[in-house]
This record gives structure tokens, sequence and C-alpha cells, in this order.
């Protein structure tokens, strides 16, 4: 898979797990004024375009395993109903696609910073 590709596909995740931060806001769910998993999430997507470094994805990397993990625990722990487990199973899938993407991206992104250095 080429760079754009999994770069696309990470930024989706990326907002993905911040539509499901936003839909866990609306069901009210605990949380600070400006939750620092969206602002992570955000930066990362953001930086995926904006930065020309090639070590970028792995920022994404960083920000959708942080997010994965309570996502993870909190699908099956859903006390206040439809809008909160929404909530947590789109933030978790945002965070497994952003991950194995961002993962892929990284790769991609190397190896292209590789072949432009042999050529």
């Amino acid at each position: 898979m080429n760079y754009p590709t999994a770069r696309n596909l990470t930024a989706a995740g990326l907002v993905g797990i911040i539509v499901g931060i936003v839909f866990l806001r609306i069901a009210g769910v605990d949380m600070p004024p400006v939750p620092p998993g969206a602002l992570i999430c955000l930066v990362a997507a953001v930086a995926m375009y904006v930065a020309p470094w090639k070590w970028v994805p792995i920022v994404a990397v960083l920000g959708a395993l942080a997010e994965a993990i309570p996502s993870i625990v909190g699908v099956g722990s859903a006390e206040q109903g439809g809008m909160e487990v929404l909530g947590d199973w789109v933030r978790l899938i945002g965070a497994l696609v952003a991950l194995v993407f961002a993962v892929v991206a990284t790769i991609a992104s190397f190896r292209g910073a590789k072949a432009e250095a042999t050529a």
C-alpha cells in the first residue's frame, strides 16, 4: 500500500476516534472540557498532512494506541445507554483503523525515504 492511501485511512481513523469522543460527551460521560484524546488525535491527523518528516506516522501510532486501550476497556462498561455504547464502538473502530494504517504509513514512509536515499 502506498503512503498517501495509508495516510488518508489513518486520518480517517483518527477522526473516528474524535467522533466517538464527541458521542461520549453527548452521552454525558465525565471528561475534561477539552478531552486530551481528541486533542492528541487532532494534532496527529493534522501532522500527517502538514509535517514533511518521515517519522510523523509514529505520532499517529502512539495517539491511536493511547486511545485503543481505554476504548477496549470502555466497550463493555457502558452504563448510560445507546449513545455511550455508540461512542465506545466508534472510538474503538477508529482507534483500530488508525493504529493499523498508521503502522502501514510508517513502514511506507521509511521505505520511501530509504528509496530516495539510495537513488
